[in-house]
């Protein structure tokens, strides 16, 4: 199956965008999801080829650069884990329930 991009001219619009385009801006031009965005942008091989090829032309007209901060608070995340509910709560709150509870 072969993919168009759905708009021609959001390529225009995208390009004259004041901040920098998203995933979002992308996915819409390639129509495609953003998680397929994301899957080619990080190289999966769960993606087609054709839809690799257009995702790849969108990125670049686009101009499309993964965000650095959003990267890093994802990493953040994955290497400390969830957050718990003690891990919110401050130390001395934390003191004065585990002695009511002794």
């Amino acid at each position: 199956m072969k993919r168009h991009f759905r708009d021609w001219s959001a390529i225009h619009v995208a390009m004259q965008t004041a901040s920098s385009p998203t995933i979002v801006d992308v996915a819409r031009l390639a129509g495609v999801s953003t998680a397929t965005v994301s899957r080619v942008v990080n190289g999966s091989t769960k993606v087609a080829a054709d839809t690799v090829k257009v995702v790849t032309l969108a990125v670049r007209a686009c101009q499309y650069e993964p965000n650095r901060d959003a990267i890093r608070l994802r990493s953040l995340r994955r290497d400390n884990g969830p957050l718990s509910q003690e891990s919110m709560v401050p130390p001395l709150l934390l003191g004065v329930d585990r002695a009511a509870s002794a």
